[in-house]
């Protein structure tokens, strides 16, 4: 059985040879083609998850940082006036806060995603009721004692 290609000329071994090279080569095309699909399909998910919700965290770290400065002005305002204009503040940039984060959880597809928006905001919130606790103790005039409450 092993000597029928032993015994076969030349061009015929080069045939069957370029012929099983062609196969192969051909299935590794058509392999190839059918994936091309799928990798332009990751590469939407891949682009839609990693660069949209990417302006709506920095406008969110930049309301956190005016939620940061407000928090020391409120601290240092003199009057009844003054700390009723930092709290606003402060309560409208919670508030928009808000109205981000709902706009940026239709955005969340994956079960891995949810999990970590779902612990994103229960610390959001925990964080905004202590803002809140601050907030109410600065309009009292208990500046020390919300300037102490920040430190624990």
């Amino acid at each position: 059985m092993k000597r029928w290609f032993v015994n076969l000329e030349i061009k015929y071994k080069i045939f069957v040879v370029f012929s099983a090279l062609t196969a192969v080569s051909v299935a590794t095309g058509v392999v190839g083609y059918s994936a091309l699909d799928d990798v332009g399909e990751n590469d939407d998910v891949l682009v839609r998850k990693t660069t949209q919700p990417l302006p709506a965290m920095a406008y969110v770290q930049n309301l956190f940082q005016g939620i940061r400065v407000n928090c020391r002005s409120l601290l240092l305002a003199e009057t009844p006036e003054e700390r009723d204009l930092f709290a606003g503040r402060i309560r409208s940039y919670i508030a928009e806060t808000d109205t981000v984060a709902a706009k940026f959880e239709r955005t969340v597809e994956f079960e891995e995603e949810r999990e970590a928006y779902e612990e994103w905001q229960a610390s959001r919130k925990a964080s905004y009721r202590e803002l809140e606790h601050f907030i109410a103790m600065a309009s009292d005039g208990r500046e020390r004692d919300a300037f102490l409450y920040l430190n624990d």
